[in-house]
């Protein structure tokens, strides 16, 4: 009877393990108030995040938009130049054309003034003043780029030829320039103005008599 009382364990003896682990499950206000307020912190944290990540994305897409209108622009202005440019050259192509084509008819009449003038009276001063306004007009236009070419002699060509009468020339290979009329000019590698030309024909075919 003694060893059971002993064994026994007494009903008034506190459970100190169970009441220690109760203690650590419980947690403080203190400690809820904490974990409140770093959820919050942590949820205000990604929210400031996340906007700064979308101003990134909008700065990145406004970056983009503008560099493609920066090209866009740059391609534009370089086409313009270009429009602009070519608009220049053909502007100051025609006033050339046009300054050459009044100066031609002047040295037209130089030209029949210069072969009228030939075994008249005072004919060498006559032809000597004639012949430096001559040049100095042929210089001008050579400035402007416009020069004349040889057509006597050359083969016909209605590229470079304005034919206005065929005669027969004994000897001379057919449609042959024989007489140049009035001299043709070009500008660069363009005609301005096609020479005007007589041009050899070849001899006409003998009469058949069983054809008389």
């Amino acid at each position: 009877m003694a060893d059971d009382a002993t064994e026994k364990p007494s009903a008034a003896e506190p459970d100190t393990e169970s009441s220690e682990h109760l203690d650590e499950e419980v947690p403080t206000e203190e400690q809820e108030q904490a974990a409140t307020d770093t959820q919050a912190s942590e949820l205000a944290t990604m929210e400031v995040l996340a906007q700064e990540v979308e101003e990134l994305r909008a700065r990145a897409a406004e970056r983009d938009d503008f560099l493609d209108r920066l090209q866009r622009t740059k391609a534009e202005f370089i086409n313009y130049q270009k429009r602009q440019e070519r608009d220049r050259e053909r502007s100051n192509d025609e006033a050339r054309r046009t300054l050459a084509l009044r100066i031609l008819p002047a040295l037209d009449d130089l030209d029949l003034a210069l072969a009228a003038a030939q075994g008249g009276p005072d004919a060498a001063a006559l032809l000597r003043g004639v012949e430096l306004i001559r040049d100095k007009l042929l210089t001008a236009l050579r400035e402007a780029g416009f020069v004349p070419f040889e057509a006597l002699g050359k083969p016909y060509d209605p590229a470079f030829h304005e034919a206005v009468v065929q005669v027969e020339k004994p000897g001379v290979p057919d449609r042959t320039v024989v007489e140049e009329l009035r001299r043709g000019y070009l500008q660069g590698d363009r005609v301005l103005r096609a020479a005007r030309v007589v041009v050899s024909k070849g001899p006409k075919p003998p009469d058949n008599p069983a054809n008389v």
